[in-house]
């Protein structure tokens, strides 16, 4: 059975979203000097269509059969 992980971007704010900084969920809240909770709520919302944009993602890796 594979396991999926995520990762978590901080993006610049145009059309090309190009990452400006790539970690876990904790270092991306440190870099960006918010709370874990908040980086979850911005993509969350983001996701759902509620926001337009976020500097925020979350990238899912699929984890491979062994």
């Amino acid at each position: 059975m594979s396991k999926n992980r995520n990762i978590y971007m901080i993006v610049t704010e145009d059309k090309y979203e190009l990452p400006l900084f790539v970690g876990t969920v904790e270092e991306v809240a440190e870099k960006a000097g918010c709370s874990v909770n908040t980086i979850y709520a911005c993509i969350s919302h983001y996701e759902h269509g509620r926001n337009k944009s976020t500097r925020y993602r979350r990238v899912i890796l699929k984890g491979e059969d062994e």
